[in-house]
């Protein structure tokens, strides 16, 4: 009779593991092979147009088309996908959530720098921010920088600094040499599972507690 029981329980669960897809790898299984695990409290993320070279840090591993596929438009709306996405670093933001660093197209090949917030329970991304970037078009660069980091309180937070150059020689006759103007941006916010909280813009503020950081993110 007990192993009768027994052995109708057993079928029951294959029957159920079956009928939940028990079997099958979930979503957040198959992107995450593409990742390598780490861990740290703070990080230094810049673009590079040189990223094929192997001593980029975040050069990444391509992600294939069928697993980005399993995501919605969250993650690839308005992106081409001529140079494709890459999977970088993976790291833990609690037993809930973890982030993703990914290597996305920019204007003209994958030079941007994104993080993936991912949600484990719910195996979805939930929160997408760009991290770097460099645009390049017609006389004007735009660089954004940003400098990731876990606070005292272990939030995830993120000092992102954009740096505008224009050449007006190309777009003003008046000028027979090149003449530059450059502006510079800087905000700081905090990075939630689901959403993004603006602390500050003040650049004055920002620099009187992030000066290193910004003079490093200004050098490139």
């Amino acid at each position: 009779m007990r192993k009768a029981i027994i052995t109708i329980l057993t079928l029951f669960i294959i029957v159920s593991c079956k009928q939940n897809n028990c079997n099958e790898k979930t979503k957040f299984t198959r992107l995450s092979v593409f990742y390598k695990d780490t861990s740290f409290l703070d990080m230094f993320i810049y673009p590079d147009t040189k990223h094929i070279d192997s001593t980029y840090l975040f050069r990444g591993k391509q992600i294939d088309s069928i697993t980005l596929n399993l995501f919605t438009e969250k993650i690839t709306y308005g992106l081409p996908w001529i140079e494709g996405f890459y999977g970088i670093y993976s790291f833990k933001l609690n037993k809930q959530y973890t982030g993703l660093l990914t290597r996305t197209p920019g204007e003209y090949e994958s030079s941007a720098v994104s993080l993936w917030i991912y949600d484990i329970k719910n195996d979805s991304i939930v929160n997408n921010v760009q991290l770097s970037n460099i645009y390049v078009d017609a006389g004007d660069t735009k660089t954004t920088n940003s400098y990731l980091f876990f606070d005292r309180g272990q939030e995830l937070k993120v000092l992102t600094f954009i740096h505008y150059i224009h050449d007006h020689s190309l777009d003003d006759v008046e000028f027979p040499e090149s003449k530059i103007s450059e502006s510079y941006s800087c905000f700081l916010t905090r990075i939630n599972a689901t959403k993004l909280d603006t602390l500050s813009t003040d650049l004055t503020m920002l620099k009187k507690k992030y000066g290193q950081q910004l003079i490093r993110m200004a050098s490139y």
